[in-house]
Order: structure tokens, then C-alpha cells, then sequence
């Protein structure tokens, strides 16, 4: 039986990678000095929604803790060592 799993299979991790897609685009959009970021709002608004979804829904279901971002359950590449 596993006891970890890498980052990348973590449902938190993607969804707070999927919520901070709209407030990259906004951080961009206005160092960039363009007039209106690449996401419309509605969708900013979807995606970071989504986002939040899928981390709270990763954070309830989650069973092992995350381990590095490839490794496959060793310890020695914990993000905390």
C-alpha cells in the first residue's frame, strides 16, 4: 500500500493551479499594459470557481499525504525533508 503520492495526482494542488489562472491573467494584463486581460470575465470567474471546486473536493477525499511533485513514494524526495 502506498503511504504518498506525488503532487501532480493531488486534486488540491490542480485546483489551486486552476484558480490562480484568472489572477495570473489579470497580474499580466496589467503589467503587460494591455487595455483588457486575455480571459473574459465570466470565465475568469468559471475557472477560478471550478478551481476552488475541484481543491475543496481534493482536501475532503484526501487520504495520503503529498510527496514531491514525480516521486512514487519515497520519502528521501519530500518537499518537507
Amino acid at each position: 500500500m502506498k503511504y504518498s503520492k506525488p503532487a501532480l495526482k493531488s486534486k488540491t494542488l490542480w485546483g489551486i493551479a486552476m484558480a490562480a489562472i484568472p489572477v495570473a491573467d489579470d497580474i499580466y494584463s496589467r503589467l503587460a499594459e494591455l487595455p483588457v486581460g486575455t480571459l473574459s470575465p465570466k470565465v475568469a470567474a468559471i475557472v477560478s470557481v471550478i478551481g476552488l471546486f475541484l481543491a475543496f473536493v481534493g482536501r475532503m477525499t484526501a487520504d495520503k499525504p503529498i510527496v514531491g511533485t514525480f516521486s512514487k513514494d519515497r520519502s528521501s524526495s519530500s518537499i518537507l525533508n
